[in-house]
C-alpha cells in the first residue's frame, strides 16, 4: 500500500515541470508521518466521543458532565489521561469539547 502511494505521488509530480521527484518522495514521507501521528492522537477518541454523545443526547446533560461520567466509568483506558487533562483544564490544549462539537455536528438524535 505504501509503495502504491509513493508511486502515485511520483506520477502526480511527473505532471509538473517544476516539482523534482525527490521533493515528491519527501512530501509523501511527510504525509505518512503526519497521518501516523494523527492516528496516534485520535485513536480511542471516537469511542470516548460516542460515549459522551450518548449521554448528552439521552440525558440532556452537558458535555462536561458527560465527560466526567465517561472518565469515571473508564470505557476507553487508552484515552483516560486525555479525558483527565480536559477535566482539569477545560478548553486547554486538547479542546475536546470543540472537537466533539465538530465531530458530532449534524448527527440526528436517533
Amino acid at each position: 500500500m505504501r509503495r502504491k502511494g509513493l508511486y502515485q505521488s511520483i506520477k502526480i509530480a511527473n505532471g509538473f515541470s517544476n516539482i523534482h521527484l525527490g521533493l515528491a518522495c519527501h512530501g509523501f514521507e511527510e504525509y505518512v508521518l503526519r497521518t501516523r501521528l494523527y492516528r496516534l492522537f485520535v485513536e480511542g477518541l471516537d469511542r470516548a466521543f460516542l460515549e459522551i454523545w450518548k449521554r448528552v443526547n439521552e440525558g440532556q446533560t452537558s458535555f462536561r458532565d458527560a465527560l466526567q461520567e465517561v472518565y469515571n466509568e473508564n470505557p476507553v483506558p487508552l484515552r483516560q489521561h486525555t479525558l483527565k487533562a480536559e477535566l482539569e483544564c477545560p478548553g486547554g490544549f486538547l479542546q475536546l469539547e470543540r472537537q466533539f462539537r465538530r465531530c458530532t455536528e449534524g448527527i440526528s438524535k436517533e
